[in-house]
């Protein structure tokens, strides 16, 4: 998800319906009746608007099937967090006399010290949509969001500024 959400998202839905004996797991076996099909959810809204900082997705906009349904597999393309580089590079090269010579190197990648905003590996919460409702009575579609999740957003910063030197010398 780092350039954007594709036409086939790359999020998982889970969660929790109803309580105790009745209660069962939000996947594909319970929901559509076969582990061979992805779950996806229903839109209800346009998952592009009202996004706080540093999120791309609105988990409010999504909601769970009934059972036996899908949601769609192709949604509104939705952007992922921007990338941003800048690198330096200063060359020199001195002659020594009587076909020597001495190159100078120093390159900088990220000079800015710019990061960069990503979802990252440890972070399960931001690319698993929960949608439960663990009421005696809950339905896949009474199923909720809970926003402590963080689905959508990426805060993890990311990038450093590196520096390489070098010097080569030619005889």
């Amino acid at each position: 998800m780092q350039t954007g959400v594709s036409a086939s998202p790359g999020y998982y839905v889970q969660g929790n319906i109803g309580q105790g004996v009745n209660a069962y797991p939000v996947e594909s076996q319970s929901i559509l009746g076969t582990p061979d099909v992805n779950l996806q959810p229903l839109l209800t809204c346009n998952p592009r608007s009202h996004l706080g900082s540093h999120q791309y997705l609105n988990p409010s906009c999504f909601a769970l099937p009934a059972i036996g349904t899908n949601g769609q597999y192709i949604e509104p393309y939705a952007h992922g967090p921007a990338f941003f580089d800048s690198d330096l590079t200063l060359e020199r090269g001195f002659a020594m006399g009587e076909g020597r010579n001495l190159r100078l190197r120093i390159a900088a990648f990220n000079f800015l010290n710019h990061p960069l905003n990503s979802f990252g590996t440890g972070y399960a919460s931001q690319t698993t949509l929960q949608l439960s409702d663990t009421s005696v009575n809950g339905s896949p579609t009474t199923a909720t969001y809970n926003p402590s999740e963080g689905f959508g957003s990426a805060p993890l910063k990311l990038g450093r500024r590196l520096l390489e030197v070098s010097a080569k010398f030619n005889f």
